[in-house]
């Protein structure tokens, strides 16, 4: 009896340990089932349209499976970089193909973000948009509080050459959208080679503007597109890119590409032109006074081998001349001996073709003269030979 009793305790105390054990691992089961879904996060990414979509993105949601904060990071930064299938067809992720964002990591509570490209080749509103795009898509960390940019491990400098400070991703965030609410039409000067090669004409471009815009770069952007107006002609070589540009004290740093100096035609007039152009531009401007040329971050003694190229230009105004006076003084031949004097010359042909007019009108005036001239001699001849008859007649009645 007292065995059987014995037993059955026995039994008893095995399904009790077998169903605590049992009930642990559920619990376990559990646990970790609830702890992994706990590490799982939605997060939106941005990608910025570009061009004359520029201010609008595109947004793509993503699932993180990670408390870890590198690996959110590099997680977000991989779908940055990867947009298939989320931009349009003829759009470019400009995360990947512009600024190539290379690494991010975290300094304390502030986001790290290193470009690889040439992040200052973009336009402005490209630099506010891919910043803006970037700072979204990490905005949703609390650990998060500001950003830094770094190109190529240096900090970013903004449109007067100032270091961008760590900005607090709510203000990267709304400063396109500032941007773009704040601009306002206006009306420039560009000056562009007039027809004859000579000189440079004037061209005015209405543009629109934003307050966080440097006007200097749109402007040499637009030289480098190219006049609009007929018998302008292109100055700066096309395949020029921007490297970057900066005003200080007065004087503006424009960094270009070598092809601004190896796709450029050559010439002292050309060269002349090419420099002016870009000069009086940007000079009409009310905080620059002077422009200081580097070809890809360097300064170089000569360009096209005419003009020193290792000190700022300022403006030259004798160069410009309006078009409008241009027409009238050059159908006014009475204009061109004061023209040659003040040696405002002309496309050859053009100047033959005015001096034949006005050799024409000399010619007239010197016939015009002679005649006058002859018809006075004959007139004297006339007075003389009258004075002869009478002579005679008064001869012959004195004889008489």
């Amino acid at each position: 009896m007292n065995k059987t009793k014995n037993t059955i305790s026995t039994i008893s105390i095995k399904n009790i340990f077998n169903k605590l054990v049992s009930i642990s691992l559920l619990l376990f089961t559990l646990i970790i089932f609830t702890g992994c879904n706990s590490d799982k996060k939605s997060i939106n990414i941005y990608y910025p349209l570009l061009g004359d979509k520029i201010g609008e993105f595109v947004s793509r949601e993503i699932e993180v499976n990670s408390n870890n904060k590198i690996v959110l990071l590099d997680s977000i930064k991989d779908a940055l970089l990867d947009s298939e299938g989320v931009l349009p067809e003829d759009a470019k992720n400009p995360y990947n193909s512009l600024v190539k964002i290379s690494y991010v990591t975290l300094d304390n509570k502030v986001l790290v973000v290193n470009f690889d490209g040439d992040y200052y080749a973009l336009s402005l509103s490209e630099r506010l948009a891919i910043r803006a795009g970037i700072a979204k898509s990490y905005s949703s960390f609390t650990f998060i509080e500001k950003i830094r940019f770094l190109q190529k491990g240096k900090e970013l400098k903004d449109e007067y050459g100032n270091i961008l400070e760590d900005t607090y991703l709510e203000n990267v965030i709304t400063s396109i959208k500032d941007s773009f609410e704040s601009s306002n039409i206006a009306n420039y000067n560009l000056y562009f080679g007039s027809a004859d090669g000579k000189r440079l004409s004037r061209e005015e471009r209405t543009l629109e503007v934003q307050t966080n815009y440097i006007l200097a770069k749109e402007l040499v952007d637009e030289l480098i597109k190219g006049p609009t107006v007929d018998g302008l002609n292109q100055t700066v070589p096309k395949q020029t890119k921007i490297r970057q540009l900066e005003i200080k004290d007065n004087i503006c740093y424009v960094d270009l590409s070598k092809e601004f100096a190896t796709k450029h035609p050559g010439g002292f007039d050309g060269e002349t032109l090419t420099i002016y152009s870009l000069v009086n531009t940007l000079t009409e401007l009310p905080d620059i006074e002077k422009v200081q040329f580097l070809i890809e971050g360097e300064k170089i003694e000569k360009y096209q081998g005419y003009y020193d190229f290792s000190n700022p230009f300022t403006r030259d105004s004798t160069l410009i001349y309006e078009r409008n006076n241009e027409k009238q003084e050059l159908n006014n031949p009475d204009n061109i001996v004061k023209i040659l004097k003040e040696g405002e010359e002309y496309d050859p042909n053009e100047d033959l073709a005015l001096i034949a007019k006005q050799n024409n009108k000399d010619s007239k005036d010197n016939k015009d003269s002679k005649d006058n001239k002859d018809k006075d001699n004959k007139d004297k001849d006339n007075n003389s030979d009258e004075s002869l008859e009478e002579l005679i007649k008064k001869d012959k009645t004195v004889k008489e």
